[in-house]
């Protein structure tokens, strides 16, 4: 349609449709966030202390409705931290999921020293 003026008009009914859609995206966006659970960087580097039993590292925890999780990294050992026991007391693991970490990585013991 065109106005008086000559100038083209937009319809109501495409109009309409495009403040539906803008409103539906906003209103996504706002409530997104409140349902994303995400990975916590790390704050205060106490789980580099392998050998004091920290009980929260206020890193990496599994945070809302989900109390664990599944989860894998890489870790590319240094001097400090080169056998699976190390790798396993930084990761604050039991014994079973230490045994599956030697296990993974076709290691003949915990105290192996990794290359």
């Amino acid at each position: 349609e065109i106005d008086r003026e000559g100038h083209k008009m937009m319809s109501i009914r495409a109009s309409s449709s495009f403040l539906c859609f803008l409103s539906c995206t906003v209103l996504s966006l706002l409530l997104l966030p409140s349902s994303l659970h995400a990975q916590q960087a790390y704050v205060n580097k106490t789980q580099f202390e392998c050998n004091v039993n920290h009980s929260n590292t206020l890193g990496f925890l599994c945070n809302g409705q989900q109390t664990a999780c599944d989860s894998y990294f890489i870790f590319r050992a240094k001097s400090e931290v080169n056998s699976l026991s190390e790798i396993s007391s930084l990761l604050n693991a039991d014994s079973a999921k230490s045994s599956e970490i030697v296990r993974i990585n076709n290691g003949s013991d915990m105290y192996q020293t990794l290359p």
